[in-house]
């Protein structure tokens, strides 16, 4: 056998015997967090699964009875004006598609600074319901914050002179202990 037949099958063999082996890099990336992937996804192309955040199920199902709280999200308000994204309704901003719109408004979130070091994960969702009406998500997730798992924004988009245009964004937070009687998180 001559020696490049040799190191084509040893690595054909070593290739096959760690796909073969359990701990593969698939359950190795969600061994880091095993609670986050024991749960059903968010419904995929569903107006259900679009808002959906997961990883607060996985948070819910860890956290001990005895604690007395629950985590849960804030009902969804509109943001304000001054906000980054709120600034963005009904000015002049026109994209060619609902994701560029999306992905416009989730770059100008004042999150975005802190991906990374005190975020762990953005993540976006866009959902057509029809040709006149556009829905998008951003989902910030793992806030190192003791109140706040995370903060989302939906944003409402629709046609408007051959582009569109941002309509409304709504904001809720994330609570890993519930929320208090002011509707913030404890």
């Amino acid at each position: 056998m001559s020696i490049q037949r040799f190191l084509a099958v040893l690595a054909l063999s070593l290739g096959l015997g760690a796909c073969a082996q359990p701990g593969g890099p698939e359950q190795q990336a969600a061994g880091n967090d095993p609670s986050a992937w024991n749960h059903q996804s968010a419904p995929q192309w569903q107006a259900a699964g679009l808002s959906t955040q997961p990883r607060m199920q996985a948070l819910r199902d860890a956290m001990p009875d005895e604690l007395g709280h629950t985590p849960e999200a804030t009902d969804w308000q509109p943001v304000r004006e001054e906000h980054p994204a709120g600034e963005l309704v009904d000015d002049e901003t026109v994209a060619d598609t609902p994701a560029e719109l999306l992905a416009r408004v989730a770059d100008a979130l004042p999150e975005n600074r802190f991906l990374g070091k005190d975020i762990w994960e953005q993540t976006r969702r866009l959902l057509r319901h029809d040709e006149g009406h556009a829905e998008g998500v951003v989902l910030h997730w793992g806030m190192k914050d003791d109140a706040l798992a995370g903060r989302d924004y939906r944003l409402h988009m629709k046609p408007d002179d051959g582009g569109w245009r941002l309509i409304a964004v709504d904001t809720r937070l994330q609570c890993r202990r519930g929320i208090s009687d002011e509707g913030i998180c404890q």
